[in-house]
Formats: structure tokens, sequence, C-alpha cells
């Protein structure tokens, strides 16, 4: 499948979240010859949802829900590999259910498992994790070409060996890795394409496409997270393959096949950089079976186990849910219900429990927030904030707020951040205004938006809209302009781009004196630019900022017309910079076909280069000399939705560059 796929890291094979409708499916259908052709049909679904551009509905699983996925596979591969990493013997768990209350539930296993500890097996466990722990740890780096993985396979095997031979020590086969009949062409089972225009194979293809296109696209989706390079993926191109592998995979009597999430992540952990570790993967598989069946059944299945106790734990760390939890209860909560419907259930209802708890989640921050209510410090003035776009859906929330104020208190209701205030909301507020008036009490209305003309007095706006934001400023804290005037102390330097959609203290939500920022067309470093070079000595040595952040925005102008070829002039020779970088990746972004996806994959690769072009300053290294900051990060704000996205390149020491870039300082 790897040949058709577009996809660099992702590794596809029998989906296991199908398993029970494969089962169920084989039984009603009262043979697996009528099953296959469900499979054939199936993939030709695929292929047709890949032509209908179908993929796009991978883009709508919250960030959050992918992250809970990952983190709930995790969790079932340290549980499912618990007995055999003890030496309890049972069969080998492929169904997705987790709370089974019966023998067979997972609990159950570990419960038994416990009782009966083999301590050689415990031993080969404990050993392989720990090998495969310490090269993760200490040798990875300078031996990234040997993946731990195998180091720990090798080890754990041969650690068996030497039991078995010098002190007789056996495992029964149950605990060894078991290889199926070489002689695999007798089982082949083939479509009955007679059976084809039945209305249950019909139903059952549409199920099986629909849950297989759902599963490889988060996948896909989730790989695009922990890709080292950020690539894009093709997700209608994805379904395609998905599908012509389908229609190889019931021609030949085989299952169902899906992207898999624990291959594709092994395989990225792995160091794979492109697909051609997937199609090696699948020669060694076949080699595996055919040439060396019986070496196989010398490894035990504890070192298998410790490796996917391994590769669980990655995907399950504690840093995880730290940093979910850090980031608020509108990410964990989708987050939490995630893992716990997954380990319940099933992968396919896990995201889609997950991503309803998402979207509730968003709605109920979004209203809750929509409006607040804030005192001015002396009591006398209660401010009425409306944070966002507030609908009709808001009403009750903003009438309550209103009507919970004291008659003698002074009302300012500031719509100044509010992009759309709906009619019913301004009918509501121009009646409490009334009301007020009738009080005799004071009612400021601050404008909802403002308007810039295009004529030449455009410009007041700007100054009616500071002098009100002083006045919000000191009513809210007299001491504020005094503290601001004593000096700054930023954690942050920003090097961003000067479009006029991106501003720094809005999408962070910071306030002026914690983030120093740079701003030019695409947000380059360049080393000949001694506007950028001044202002990153004076933060780095002066400020002494913690954190360099490289921010670059998807729809940016500036790489657009680098992508091009018109002659704008005196702007030509900066965009040059950018054109390299094309010219640096060329082979990588022309397999891109899609516009879109190949220009923000662009605009990722100019915000790496950036940040890799800063750790070869050398004002950056002597302050690597003295300490850990700063610590250099390339971000990307996509205007579309107004989130910022992480490419999770964190440089803090010159071991991320070639030897010949540093200085000896």
């Amino acid at each position: 499948m790897s040949l058709f796929s577009k996809s660099q890291l992702s590794v596809s094979g029998p989906a296991a979240g199908l398993s029970i409708i494969v089962a169920g499916a084989v039984k009603d259908l009262g043979s697996f010859e009528a099953f296959t052709v469900a499979i054939v049909l199936a993939g030709v679904l695929q292929i047709l949802f890949g032509m209908i551009r179908a993929g796009i509905i991978a883009y709508f699983f919250p960030s959050s829900v992918i992250k809970g996925m990952l983190a709930a596979i995790g969790l079932i591969l340290i549980i499912k590999q618990i007995p055999y990493a003890l030496g309890y013997h049972s069969k080998i768990f492929e169904v997705d259910e987790f709370m089974d209350s019966g023998e067979n539930g997972k609990f159950s296993m570990i419960t038994n498992a416990l009782e009966h500890i083999n301590p050689y097996v415990l031993l080969l466990t404990l050993i392989s994790l720990g090998v495969y722990i310490f090269w993760d740890l200490v040798l990875k780096r300078k031996y990234s070409w040997f993946p731990s993985a195998l180091v720990a396979m090798l080890t754990g095997t041969l650690l068996y060996a030497i039991l078995e031979l010098y002190f007789n020590i056996q495992l029964p086969d149950s605990e060894l890795v078991s290889i199926p009949d070489t002689n695999l062409f007798k089982g082949f089972k083939f479509p009955d394409f007679s059976l084809l225009l039945n209305g249950k194979i019909i139903y059952l293809a549409f199920t099986l496409a629909l849950l297989a296109s759902v599963e490889s696209l988060i996948t896909l989706e989730a790989i695009e997270k922990i890709d080292p390079h950020k690539r894009q993926p093709h997700v209608n191109h994805e379904l395609f393959a998905q599908g012509a592998g389908n229609i190889v995979s019931g021609l030949l009597g085989g299952l169902p096949l899906t992207a898999l999430i624990v291959r594709s992540k092994a395989n990225a952990d792995s160091g794979a950089k492109t697909k051609v570790s997937a199609i090696i993967h699948s020669i060694f598989l076949i080699l595996a079976v055919f040439l060396i069946p019986q070496f196989m059944h010398h490894v035990p299945l504890a070192v298998l186990a410790a490796v996917l106790i391994g590769v669980g734990f990655k995907l399950t760390r504690p840093a995880i849910f730290i940093e979910e939890f850090s980031i608020g209860w509108a990410s964990f909560i989708p987050f939490a219900i995630t893992i716990i419907a997954t380990l319940a259930t099933n992968l396919l209802i896990g995201i889609l429990i997950g991503s309803i708890a998402g979207v509730i989640s968003v709605v109920r921050t979004n209203f809750h927030s929509a409006i607040s209510v804030e005192g001015d410090g002396t009591g006398d003035t209660v401010y009425v904030r409306l944070n966002k776009d507030v609908s009709f859906l808001n009403k009750p929330q903003l009438i309550t707020k209103l009507n919970n104020i004291p008659k003698t208190k002074n009302v300012v209701i500031d719509g100044s951040k509010a992009s759309f205030i709906d009619n019913d909301i301004a009918e509501v507020i121009e009646d409490f205004k009334t009301a007020s008036d009738h009080l005799q009490r004071k009612t400021e209305l601050i404008k909802t938006q403002y308007k810039l003309d295009s004529d030449e007095n455009a410009f007041h706006a700007l100054l009616d809209r500071n002098k009100e934001w002083v006045k919000q400023r000191t009513d809210l804290d007299p001491e504020y302009f005094k503290r601001m005037a004593k000096g700054q102390a930023p954690k942050f330097l920003w090097i961003g781009c000067s479009d006029s959609r991106v501003a720094t203290d809005e999408i962070t939500q910071t306030d002026p004196g914690e983030i120093f920022v740079h701003r030019n067309i695409a947000n380059l470093v360049i080393k000949t630019d001694f506007n950028l070079m001044s202002v990153l000595q004076y933060a780095v040595s002066v400020l002494k900022v913690k954190h360099v952040i490289v921010c670059g925005h998807y729809e940016c102008g500036g790489v657009k017309a680098a992508m091009g070829n018109q002659k704008l002039g005196l702007i030509d020779n900066w965009l040059s910079n950018i054109k390299d970088i094309y010219e640096k990746y060329q082979t990588e972004l022309d397999a891109i076909e899609d516009e879109k996806p190949k220009f923000n994959r662009m605009v990722e690769l100019v915000v790496m280069e950036q940040v890799y072009n800063l750790s070869k300053m050398s004002v950056i290294q002597e302050e690597w000399k003295n300490g850990k900051f700063p610590i250099i990060h390339a971000w990307v704000y996509d205007i579309a939705n107004g989130s910022l996205k992480d490419l999770d390149i964190n440089i803090e020491a010159t071991s991320a560059i070639p030897e010949i870039y540093k200085f000896k300082i």
C-alpha cells in the first residue's frame, strides 16, 4: 500500500479496530468468500471518496482528541502487554474492548498474570526494556541508524538463547513468537462476485469504507503531529491508496486494511524519514515468514512486550497530560473523555465521543467567555465587556448579568473587542440604557467596532481608541502605566511577519511589556539585516529573554510572491532568500500536488530555516555557553482559524547544527 500512498511515515495493515465487524460479518454472510466481496467494494468506495475530496474531514478532528486517541492507544499497548511481560500464558488480545468483565477481560488477565509471574520471563522483559530506554536516552543520537527497538529485540533474544543453552531454561511455545504455516497460498479464499448485488454486502461495504477511511485519516492527522519535518498529509490521495490496497487485499482473500497509528508511531520512532521504510518493513515481514520462521520462533513474546511497552509509554507519557491540563479545561476535558471512551469501547467510537465532547467544550467555553463583568477597582463603576462574537444565544446570559448589577453603580458596556453583535443583543443593550436613564444611572456604551475610512481624517479613530484604552487601563489598575515606565523585562523575543492581520499581543493575549517584538516581511532572519541583528543582541544579551519565537503565518504574501516569478522591485532582493529555501526543498514541495498544502508547507519550511539561521548566530551561542537559554521555537499562525501551530522545533544548544557553524566561545 505504501507504493500508492504519499504519506512518508504511515504504515498500513489489518485493522484491529474493525475486528468485531469482521467477525460478525463473516458469520452473518455465511462465508469468508462473500465477505471479501465487501472488502473489494469498500476499496472502490474509498477511491471514490478520494475523487470527491472527502479527505477534508481529517481537518475537523480537534487536536486534543487526536492527542487523547494517541494516549489511549499507549495505555492499551501497555496493558495488553503486561501478561506477556510477566509470563502469563494467554491468547494475544486482538479485540479492542477494554471493560470486558469476563474471564478474558484485560483487567482479569492482568490480575491472573500477577498471580503467575515467571521470574525468567520477567528478567527478559526488564532487561529488554532497560536496553530500549538506555539506547533511546543515551546512544540514540550517536547511533541513530540503529533503532532502539531492534537493539532491545536482539538483546532479549540473545539473553534467552544463553538461558536456554547454558541453564536449560526453556519457555513454552505459547510464550514464543509463532509464525503460521509458510504454505500460505493453499489458504487463499477468493471473492464470490456472484453476490456483488447482495444488499447485506453493499451495506457492509459502505460501513467498512467509512470506518476504514476515518481510521486512516485520523492516523494521518496524528502522524503529522509527530513527524519531525511536519509534512502535510495528502488526505485525498491517501483515500485512493487505502482503497487500492483494500481492493488488492479483498481479491487475495485478505482482511480490510487501514493506516495504523501504533505501527506508524514505531516507524517514526525508529528514525524513518520516507515511505521507503514502510516498503522495506513489508519486504522484511515477507522474508521473515518465508526464510527465517524458525529463528522468529526463538524470540520470546516478553521481549516484544518490552518494546511495545516502551512505545506505549512514549504515546502516553505524563508530560502530555500535564501539557493538556495546562492549556485549560476546554482542551483537557475532550482529551480525557477520548481516552476513557477509547479504553471503554474502541478506537473509532472513542474518537467519535471525544469529537462530540470537543464541540460541546468549545461551544460552552465560547458561550461563557463571550461576556464578562468587572469592577473598576473603586466600586463606583461596573464594566460589562463583550469579548467576542455575541449572538442571540448569549441573550439570557447578558440580561442576567445586567439585571444583577446594583442600581447604584455606573455601567460601561464595552463592545470594542466584539467583531459581531447580534440585533437581539443590541436591543437588550439599548433597553438597559433606556432603563438606566430613568434611574439616573450613568451608562456609557463604547463602540462595538471601528471602521477606518480611507479619507485623511481616519487617524482620529485611532486616537479615540487610545483614549478609551487608557481610561480602561487606569480605571482597572491606577498604577499600570507607572509600572510600565519603570522598565521592561520580557521573557520572549518575537520575530514575526509585518502582516497587519498578525497582531502579536492580540493572538497571544499578552500585555505590553511581555514580548519584545521584531517584524519584517515574511519573518526572515538574515545575517546582513542589521536592524534584526541589533534587536537580537539587545534581546538576548541585555534583556536576557528566555525564548526566541520565529512565527510565520499561512496566507503570507511574501512567501506567495517569492514562489512566483513576477518582478516586484526592490523587495525582489529580500524575497530571494525565500526562493533559496524553495530550491533547497523543491523535491519535497513538488511532490505536493494541491497548491494550498504546498503553500502551507513552504510557509513552515521558511520558519524552520529561520530558526536554524538563529542557532548559527554567535550572539545566541554566547548565551548558550552560560546556560540553556534562550530556547528557539518555530510557530505558524493560521489566519483562517486564529490558532498558533507549534512546529516542535525547540533548539537550545549547538548540537542541533553542523560543526562548521559552531563558534569557539
